[in-house]
């Protein structure tokens, strides 16, 4: 609960957002060892198919915060539009979203996810979604990382940055107390 508003801030779902190959699940292993307070929510096993709608993907993100119990935030890894995140969750009090879309240039893509596995890519479509969410966070204000020439290190750390900006903006919440080196 916080003094200034009387309402508990709730959970804090960051979704770290962008195509295959852009380092979601790497950032996301990264700020979870260093979140006291935080869960990972990872799609792999988790989403049955690709072609999953944003829908049912923050069903499944939800059903899994609902069986965990006291976790402040959840990271989940996905590709799903902030701004169709915000819509299908608008109402939900007990829950803050935070976008963050990660991007990278299409040759580190490309030799990205043919160093993670062997199958083929449509690397043409998939830069094409990449652009259609760092577009969509740019509308919305939300980050934006390019991990092409940063490690993951600078890439959490740009994260965590801005979640502690956010937590200025919001009272009651401080994500600094939350973190360890």
């Amino acid at each position: 609960m916080t003094a200034a508003t009387g309402q508990d801030p709730g959970r804090i779902l960051v979704l770290i957002n962008g195509a295959s190959g852009a380092g979601k699940t790497t950032a996301a292993a990264w700020l979870q060892e260093r979140l006291t307070d935080a869960i990972w929510i990872h799609p792999d096993g988790r989403w049955p198919t690709p072609s999953m709608t944003s829908g049912q993907i923050l069903l499944e993100v939800l059903n899994a915060l609902a069986t965990i119990d006291g976790p402040w935030m959840a990271l989940a890894d996905c590709q799903i539009r902030g701004s169709e995140a915000r819509d299908l969750l608008a109402g939900r009090t007990d829950l803050q979203i935070v976008n963050v879309v990660l991007t990278c240039e299409p040759v580190e893509r490309a030799r990205r996810l043919r160093h993670r596995d062997a199958h083929t890519h449509d690397l043409r479509t998939i830069e094409v979604w990449s652009e259609v969410l760092r577009r969509d966070a740019v509308r919305l204000g939300d980050p934006v990382v390019d991990t092409t020439a940063i490690g993951t290190a600078a890439c959490g750390q740009q994260i965590l940055a801005f979640l502690e900006r956010q937590a200025r903006l919001t009272p009651g919440l401080d994500y600094s107390m939350r973190t360890q080196t």
